[in-house]
């Protein structure tokens, strides 16, 4: 099942999958978009945080080279099915364990 797929089975997820798609063509929409944004020294998160402050659930996160990881987090990890995104363009899908396939 693709992620487009697993996402589609939620509305807030769909959501967050169009603003995904708009964020390829103005990257400046995100940071007006309704999600908690966080910026690490090699990316930017968008998505749900945990009580904790940890990343959780469905979430995007941008890296400084312009790649991207739209997927599942779990305890502040890649972790999950999600799709990362090389700027080459690359695509690397399936279920990740602490960013590894």
């Amino acid at each position: 099942m693709s992620l487009t797929m697993r996402l589609e089975e939620n509305e807030t997820y769909q959501l967050f999958l169009v603003d995904v798609l708009q964020f390829k063509t103005d990257k400046e929409f995100l940071a007006k978009a309704p999600y908690t944004s966080v910026a690490y020294a090699n990316s930017t998160y968008y998505g749900p945080l945990d009580s904790s402050g940890l990343r959780k659930g469905v979430g995007l996160s941008i890296f400084n080279d312009e790649s991207y990881y739209l997927g599942a987090w779990g305890n502040d990890q890649i972790t999950g099915y999600g799709t990362y995104h090389v700027v080459d363009g690359s695509v690397f899908e399936g279920t990740w364990k602490d960013f590894q396939l």
